[in-house]
């Protein structure tokens, strides 16, 4: 694979790891009867590489979840009412966030 193919097929998988997480935001927003104006703080808790993946997608999952802000480290759990623990592909993660 050339340079540039693998810079787009990271690219790529960082596009739908974000896509996936957002859908899955989206629904469990849903699920605690938040509307579509509620603004929150998103937590997302996760391995080194994945936290990366996503930080380079931040501004997508930012706008498809209507959040505020998205913090990938120094997370207190207590500090958020929503949580969803799942596997993407092979990695686990854990979603929190709560309305500002």
């Amino acid at each position: 694979i050339k340079e540039g193919g693998k810079e787009l097929a990271h690219k790529l998988e960082a596009e739908g790891y974000a896509r996936e997480i957002s859908s899955k935001i989206q629904a469990a927003r849903k699920n605690a009867s938040y509307v579509k104006q509620d603004i929150i703080q998103l937590g997302i808790i996760a391995d080194d590489d994945l936290k990366k993946l996503l930080a380079s997608q931040k501004r997508m999952i930012l706008e498809r979840t209507n959040s505020k802000e998205i913090l990938f480290d120094a997370i207190s759990e207590k500090n958020y009412t929503e949580k969803i623990e799942d596997n993407i592909k092979d990695k686990k993660i854990k979603i929190l966030f709560r309305k500002v």
